[in-house]
């Protein structure tokens, strides 16, 4: 009787999944949606052919089923509570399936016009006539312009760089980026801490005195997962890149001295020779992206652990935070001296004084530093500033390129210069009387506001100061 009931269910929720209210049998699972022989071995006889069982029905009752099913969904079938969660499941499947078919179908779409509209540029093109396309009229090579290729020769310029840095046999200060409690953090933040660490590897990639990188304390999750896939391109792959793959356009196209040869090439790639039998290239060229071995080291391990691996003692580590209260030495020699590794936080901590290294950085018996800053700039800067711009300042020092930290603040962050211009303005307007009420903080910086509010609010405080003015004016007149 609780077979039977069972089935009757489970043919009411198939029939429900196909979108029709007959049962009428449309095919058996194909070869590949069954698990591995490893996977079934992992369980009960009993319990995975249920779950065998379970699939099957659904498969001979709909057509809006997955192709093909993986260890990891079987998996997740397998922790499936009830019906209608492995229901779900499965059609999630199956729309992500529809959806990369789709995705393939019109890059071959765009392929083909882009080949079509090309072979008509390229007549117009040698009868004399003027043609639109960047490809006709180039000056440089392909490996200038074309995005994957200038990707491919800035990772060679970054290799060059970090193996002459090492050849010199000088030892170059280590950055670690603490990624602990960044597993913890809502979607919107963590989004934002995995880009910073992005932002890192790419100043880092793109100086004359790049630093090796260790990304530690990383725990991964599935929000972790996605915000990696979106943000760490040096990992996954640039953004415009699909499924880790693109399609990349073939370089004899833009090649501007085989002009004479885009006929032939293009019929080769349509699957005919000059002596018009079949060619087995592949129309689709797709570049499959592989990172370059010098990119950041990702690992569970602690701060201590890749310092002690390194030959690294826990005296020659400095964690860098605002919200320190002992500063770094001003002298460059001290710091090369002394400090052999600098460790930074990707999370902002003004907000959470458990995110700040002043909480759990004792613990592991490392001393956390600030920047002297406020030594040059005359005023504390921001609470939190990205662990990017605090690296450009140590590198400008570490590198020996300047030993003075102004030379090094008017060059890599300008910005906290025309911070002190303003609060120095509003000083000023305070000690004529002015009331500050334009100005919501003390570290007023003008890139917070539009242009155009800003100076809205300049042309209102200088009507204010002009009324100053007159007032005294007048009452000399009148005590006259």
């Amino acid at each position: 009787m609780l077979k039977s009931r069972y089935l009757s269910r489970s043919i009411r929720l198939c029939s429900s999944i196909a979108g029709t209210a007959t049962t009428t049998i449309s095919k058996n699972p194909p070869i590949l949606t069954y698990p591995s022989e490893e996977f079934i071995k992992k369980f009960p006889k009993q319990r995975i052919s249920d779950l065998i069982a379970e699939i099957e029905i659904f498969y001979k009752f709909s057509q809006h089923l997955p192709t093909h099913l993986t260890d990891d969904n079987w998996q997740k079938l397998m922790d499936a509570t009830s019906l209608e969660e492995k229901e779900e499941f499965l059609f999630h499947l199956f729309n992500n399936e529809v959806v990369i078919k789709q995705g393939e179908q019109k890059m071959t779409e765009m392929r083909n016009n882009y080949y079509e509209n090309l072979k008509a540029k390229n007549q117009f093109f040698e009868t004399g006539s003027m043609v639109y396309g960047s490809e006709f009229y180039r000056l440089f090579g392909d490996e200038y312009f074309h995005a994957r290729k200038f990707i491919d020769k800035v990772s060679l310029i970054y290799g060059s760089r970090c193996c002459q840095n090492a050849s010199l046999n000088e030892f170059i200060p280590k950055i670690i980026i603490d990624c602990r409690k960044v597993y913890q953090l809502h979607v919107k933040f963590l989004n934002t801490a995995i880009s910073r660490i992005q932002q890192v590897h790419d100043y880092n990639m793109l100086s004359d005195y790049p630093m090796p990188i260790s990304i530690v304390n990383f725990f991964s999750s599935e929000s972790v997962g996605y915000a990696l896939k979106k943000h760490l391109h040096f990992l996954f792959g640039p953004p415009t890149m699909l499924n880790k793959y693109e399609l990349d356009i073939p370089p004899e196209i833009i090649n501007l001295n085989l002009y004479s040869k885009l006929n032939d090439f293009l019929d080769k790639e349509e699957g005919i020779g000059k002596d018009g039998e079949a060619n087995s290239n592949n129309k689709e060229n797709i570049y499959k992206y592989e990172p370059h071995p010098f990119i950041p080291e990702i690992t569970t391990k602690n701060i201590l652990d890749v310092c002690k691996r390194d030959g690294i003692k826990k005296e020659e580590i400095a964690y860098i935070s605002s919200s320190a209260t002992q500063y770094l030495p001003d002298d460059p020699q001290i710091i090369k001296e002394r400090f052999k590794a600098f460790v930074l936080s990707p999370l902002e901590d003004r907000h959470n004084p458990r995110q700040r290294p002043n909480f759990y950085a004792p613990h592991d018996q490392i001393q956390v530093y600030r920047l002297p800053l406020e030594k040059y700039l005359g005023f504390r800067p921001p609470t939190f500033m990205p662990p990017s711009t605090f690296i450009e300042l140590l590198r400008v020092i570490i590198s020996g390129r300047s030993s003075s930290w102004d030379w090094a603040i008017d060059n890599r962050v300008p910005n906290l210069r025309i911070q002190v211009f303003f609060i120095r303005k509003v000083k000023f307007l305070g000690e004529l009387g002015i009331r500050k009420k334009f100005f919501v903080h003390k570290n007023f910086c003008p890139q917070i506001m539009s242009a155009k509010k800003f100076f809205s609010k300049l042309i209102c405080i200088l009507y204010q100061v002009l009324g100053k003015i007159q007032q005294k004016i007048a009452l000399k007149i009148l005590q006259k």
